[in-house]
């Protein structure tokens, strides 16, 4: 069941199906561990075609992420309102 969060709004604690690369029916789950700010990108390895906006934990591995590589928001890791 989606959360019906966008990308835009996932924060530290979702929980969100990563496509695979070979465009087949395997989703992974990941946990959002960081989304990257500007200055935490500049740290992080990219490439010309990559852009990696979120650390993400799944299959035991911390991985980076971009925007392209979530399919949707499982569920979200909310606050609650005091």
């Amino acid at each position: 069941m989606s959360s019906g969060k966008i990308i835009s709004e996932i924060k530290p604690g979702d929980l969100v199906l990563l496509r695979d690369r070979r465009k087949k029916n395997h989703k992974r789950p990941a946990v959002i561990l960081k989304v990257l700010s500007d200055h935490d990108r500049i740290f992080v390895e990219s490439t010309i075609w990559d852009d990696f906006h979120y650390m993400v934990y799944t299959q035991g591995k911390t991985i980076y992420v971009t925007e392209g590589h979530i399919e949707r928001v499982i569920s979200s890791h909310e606050e609650p309102e005091i």
